[in-house]
């Protein structure tokens, strides 16, 4: 199970988002996984233990990135927007032969046609039609998105031989994926593998996919492998040895510092990175782990510690606003709570500013447990504990900021992702807002801001003079900004995101500080940003130029 928490974690800060809760199903032998959820913030991901006795490492890193792809790219929503066609279309149906029966009076009596009869039997043709088209066309899209999600499993971990040794594996036991659960007719479409010979299967053959992967693969392999697979003693997850991990220790990922030339920044870069990790992002997530503290990443094991922990990170680095709120938290922790805080501190003071992110997605799934009448009261604190402060630190807010997002997006997930029609016109006060803030506290000087702001509207909304504005107050209006940009369409958030990196790599370079903000904002718009080359990772002295503005610099 450490094995499948560690590859689950990896990906999880690789793609910058919350770490999903994950399930074993015990009973089920097959090779079979899926993850199930509105949105990021509210998913589970649940894995049978054939996978975990079945499959090395390479091979069931291939089915969790697979998993992941459907997590980043929507797939869940899509299914679950399909579904309501679906049933839509067959109430209707249900509706035109319910009107049917109740004119012919039911029991063989017979009338005489009417309109009302006509009405019921053109509806029960319609919504029978329209039900089993909508069959063929969830069909079609379920299995467009397998191959989607096949191939962002081979560009997450820069290899196809690991998800396609799962699929051949599946092909060659006798169990192959199949679940035994009474009630999984209900989830059969968002399981790695469910494929058959039918219009309406919702993936593609088995054998299709592997060749896809495998343009060499002969069905000869399988016999082999199943011989292979029958001599193979069954051994508990706790004892498996096979599967040597096949990344580099995090003494040979850490590389020395980076050339000035390696972070330059592109608005066309960021964009092509967003919901599509690939290994280099997995990579840093693998040294990002492996270099934190053991006792706090095993110590994030329980709701209480997770709150505290996630509680202390939102503060500000600087230590006079950090015991100016002391008193506060003491006021709304338990014990217990504080017990564990005060445990935990000194590791969390001396985290590298890299480290912080990667913990507080740590903590978020233990968080998440908590009941949904304190979960509030936990969201209430964390914005009182960001809003109160005079002098709020780029990074406390980007922390404080995010965590409110997972955790608003837990208690409604299908909240943050409707009505999104606006257009970027409509935007124009959050647009002017927005960069004016980016401007004003990215930059060491208002000219700099100002030329920052123009850059960036002009990427925004070409031809219109907005006009730079100083926000005092200026953590309550980004965060109002930032509500009406997540309702734009698709490509108005693409160009919001162009704009961002304009405003905040003037010289086209990112720090530290900047790369989670641009992370948080991206969040925000519900576009998660992974690991991407030139953000500054451990080791670059482009890091060390921006650690003392992490560590200590004041927003005004």
């Amino acid at each position: 199970m450490r094995r499948l928490r560690n590859l689950v974690e990896e990906m999880a800060i690789a793609s910058s988002v919350p770490v999903p809760e994950i399930y074993l199903l015990k009973e089920e032998l097959g090779i079979n996984a899926f993850v199930a959820g509105y949105s990021p913030s509210d998913a589970v991901l649940a894995v049978t233990r054939g996978c975990l006795e079945h499959l090395s490492r390479d091979e069931l890193q291939g089915v969790i990135g697979h998993e992941f792809s459907h997590l980043l790219n929507g797939d869940m929503r899509l299914n679950i927007r399909l579904l309501g066609w679906q049933h839509g279309l067959l109430m209707v149906g249900q509706l035109g032969l319910k009107m049917t029966e109740r004119v012919s009076g039911g029991k063989g009596e017979s009338r005489p046609p009417s309109k009302m009869a006509l009405v019921g039997f053109a509806l029960c043709v319609l919504g029978f039609i329209g039900q089993f088209i909508a069959l063929l066309i969830q069909a079609a899209i379920s299995r467009s998105r397998e191959y989607l999600a096949d191939a962002s499993a081979v560009q997450f971990t820069r290899q196809s031989e690991g998800i396609a040794g799962a699929l051949k594996k599946i092909a060659a036991l006798p169990v192959g994926s199949q679940l035994y659960a009474s009630n999984r007719t209900a989830i059969t479409h968002m399981t790695f593998n469910d494929s058959g010979a039918s219009w309406f299967d919702t993936h593609p053959p088995l054998l299709e996919r592997i060749r896809r992967l495998d343009p060499h693969f002969s069905e000869s392999e399988l016999e082999a492998l199943a011989e292979s697979l029958s001599k193979r003693r069954v051994v508990s997850m706790m004892a498996r040895t096979t599967g040597v991990p096949s990344y580099p220790s995090a003494d040979q990922l850490i590389q020395p510092p980076a050339p000035a030339s390696s972070l330059m920044l592109e608005p066309k870069d960021v964009i092509s990175y967003i919901g599509a990790a690939d290994q280099l992002a997995l990579d840093e997530a693998v040294v990002l782990l492996a270099t934190l503290p053991e006792a706090l990443r095993e110590g994030i094991c329980s709701i209480e510690a997770a709150k505290a922990i996630a509680l202390w990170l939102s503060l500000s680095e600087d230590p006079l606003l950090r015991l100016k709120h002391a008193q506060k938290l003491n006021d709304h922790l338990s014990v217990n709570e504080q017990a564990l805080l005060e445990r935990f501190k000194p590791l969390l003071q001396s985290l590298h500013p890299l480290h912080r992110l990667p913990v507080a997605q740590l903590a978020f799934p233990w968080l998440r447990r908590l009941p949904q009448p304190e979960l509030k009261r936990f969201l209430s604190l964390l914005r009182s504990l960001v809003q109160d402060e005079a002098e709020t630190s780029i990074y406390a807010y980007c922390l404080g900021r995010l965590l409110q997002l997972q955790v608003v997006d837990a208690l409604d997930p299908a909240r943050a992702y409707a009505h999104q029609r606006l257009k970027l016109l409509q935007c124009e006060q959050s647009i002017t807002d927005l960069f004016s803030i980016l401007a004003q506290h990215i930059h060491s000087n208002e000219q700099e801001a100002k030329v920052a702001f123009l850059e960036a509207t002009a990427i925004v909304l070409p031809g219109h003079a907005l006009k730079y504005r100083f926000c005092p107050s200026w953590r309550s209006v980004l965060d109002r900004a930032l509500l009406q940009l997540n309702q734009l369409i698709p490509t108005g958030k693409r160009v919001i995101i162009d704009g961002v990196v304009a405003a905040i790599s003037l010289d086209g370079r990112l720090a530290a500080q900047e790369s989670e903000l641009l992370i948080v904002i991206c969040a925000a718009l519900r576009c998660p940003l992974p690991l991407f080359p030139g953000a500054p990772r451990l080791g670059d002295q482009a890091f060390e130029k921006t650690e003392a503005l992490a560590h200590g610099a004041q927003l005004l």
